[in-house]
């Protein structure tokens, strides 16, 4: 998978997020990133490491409240099959989001 910043697509004016007009993360990604957080920040809020990534907040609130994560524990605490969890959660949700979205759009 080519290395592209996909926030470079969305101009500064656009009242779209950059979230929502980029392709769907793959949950390797998303582990691969938040793995990396945990070892970098392992003192920092989950809920802020989330809001960090490029990730759907929206995807990532009904993750992080599916599981029964607190968003106020350090990611550092966060065990490896939670991560795993989180991000398949957040890609599941984040598809689900805009699958729902595209069918209610007006054609």
């Amino acid at each position: 998978m080519p290395n592209e910043n996909v926030d470079s697509m969305v101009s500064s004016s656009s009242p779209v997020p950059a979230f929502a007009r980029s392709p769907v993360l793959e949950a390797e990604v998303i582990l691969e990133d938040l793995t990396t957080r945990q070892h970098l920040f392992p003192r920092m809020p989950l809920r802020e490491v989330l809001a960090q990534t490029r990730a759907c907040p929206v995807a990532a609130q009904r993750a992080m409240e599916w599981l029964g994560l607190d968003g106020t524990r350090a990611i550092g605490r966060v065990k490896r099959t939670e991560l795993i969890q989180l991000a398949r959660s957040l890609h599941r949700f984040w598809k689900r989001a805009l699958a729902a979205d595209a069918e209610s759009a007006p054609s």
